[in-house]
């Protein structure tokens, strides 16, 4: 993918040729993505027919190279089915096994759920349960005890859902939120979000909202990573999934305090207990366990270190949760220890002075970089260098006029 950004002066004669480009050998790093303003300073300069050297433009633009990419760090050795590394920001994966592989999602199948939600109504939306969305879950999954024709707010179904876990606000949920009011008009939502975010039907389908086990309910790691990075896009789903604890709401049926709730605190133990899986490389900021027999212990966690980079990892499969939570943890270390965000090329950079075919005075044009160029690299820099290429093709020959801030290229 090529993108390109230009910066005529009305009256320059538009020299359109091919880019000056960074070359990423992203093989299979996706997508690629541009850190480039179009509000970029343009550099300052006469017209080459004046007694100064003029300077112009090369827009820096970035797309991956047609050849593999040299290998980079494995990733750990992790005790799980299925796992990937995901950069949040880009989306690409930078490590994973098994990743492209259908999983039980079990309940990190409530991310979408959230996710949908979020986007389709505010969080103080009343909903009032239904007597099939209370006894649509089995015996054997996580309730909060809420009664029939109990109201609540979504924010408190939300709190409910991602941070305890309980599977009846879910279907509550769904039923609130699907144009129909049904389960089936809400998978239905959920199938087509999937396909809306690129993932194929081959690596995610979901039949409920909270990962009730059927034969046709199902989601990659990879699928589960990309779902959760759009999720993480939403400020109030962030500031749910990084909550350690929530308070049980009053509702039309009773008070906060009558709840009879077996625990308020996250199951996600990487954010409600860091004294045990806390990391010094990053901060957890999320997102959801899950679990059934089929599915063994999941959990998709999401991370961010101080220098802001975010990582989302996608655990599936352990054996327990003590292994769910430490294994997770090894995985973002892994990726925080291991990438960091770099700059490639700077706004404004000088590239190199050229001669001008009748240009007054024989002024040369010097060339400077239009637009910043940011990846996340490895931060061995012998693997660096081996992934990055720079590539410049200009015109063979610069003929006057050229004006201040032309774009010569890119």
């Amino acid at each position: 993918m090529l993108i390109r950004f230009k910066f005529f002066h009305p009256k320059a004669i538009q020299i359109f040729v091919l880019a000056c480009a960074i070359l990423l050998l992203a093989g299979s790093l996706q997508p690629v993505i541009v850190y480039a303003s179009t509000e970029s300073p343009l550099v300052g300069g006469s017209n080459v027919a004046g007694n100064e050297t003029t300077q112009a433009s090369i827009v820096v633009t970035i797309r991956e190279a047609a050849s593999p990419m040299p290998a980079l760090p494995a990733g750990p050795d992790l005790a799980a089915a299925a796992w990937v590394l995901i950069d949040a920001e880009t989306g690409r994966i930078l490590a994973g096994h098994e990743e492209h592989a259908k999983r039980s999602p079990a309940s990190t199948t409530k991310i979408l759920t959230a996710l949908l939600a979020l986007e389709n109504t505010s969080s103080d939306t009343l909903m009032t349960a239904s007597a099939e969305a209370i006894n649509s879950v089995g015996g054997d999954y996580v309730r909060a005890g809420i009664k029939v024709d109990e109201t609540l707010p979504l924010r408190s179904l939300l709190e409910l859902m991602m941070v305890t876990s309980a599977n009846e606000a879910g279907y509550i949920i769904a039923e609130g939120i699907a144009p129909d009011h049904t389960f089936a008009g809400f998978s239905e939502m959920m199938n087509e979000k999937a396909r809306a975010l690129g993932i194929p039907e081959s690596e995610a389908h979901f039949s409920n909202p909270c990962g009730i086990e059927a034969e046709d309910h199902y989601a990659s790691a990879s699928a589960l990573a990309a779902i959760t990075r759009e999720a993480m896009k939403i400020p109030e789903f962030r500031d749910i999934v990084s909550m350690t604890s929530i308070i049980a709401p009053d509702t039309n049926l009773r008070k906060g305090d009558e709840w009879n709730i077996s625990h308020l605190l996250s199951t996600n133990e990487l954010v409600s207990n860091p004294a045990t899986y806390g990391s010094k490389f990053f901060r957890a900021t999320g997102v959801k366990t899950g679990y059934t027999d089929l599915a063994g212990r999941c959990l998709v966690s999401a991370g961010e270190n101080p220098d802001g980079l975010s990582l989302i990892a996608v655990v599936l499969g352990s054996d327990t949760s003590d292994i769910s939570f430490r294994e997770s943890r090894r995985l973002l270390d892994f990726g925080f220890t291991t990438f960091a965000q770099a700059d490639l090329k700077l706004s404004g950079e000088y590239f190199d002075r050229f001669d001008v075919v009748d240009a007054q005075d024989n002024v040369q044009v010097t060339v400077n970089t239009q637009g910043a160029v940011g990846w996340l690299m490895p931060v061995n820099p012998a693997l660096s260098e081996n992934i990055v290429t720079e590539q410049a093709i200009l015109p063979a020959v610069f003929q006057a006029p050229i004006k201040k801030g032309q774009v010569l290229g890119e």
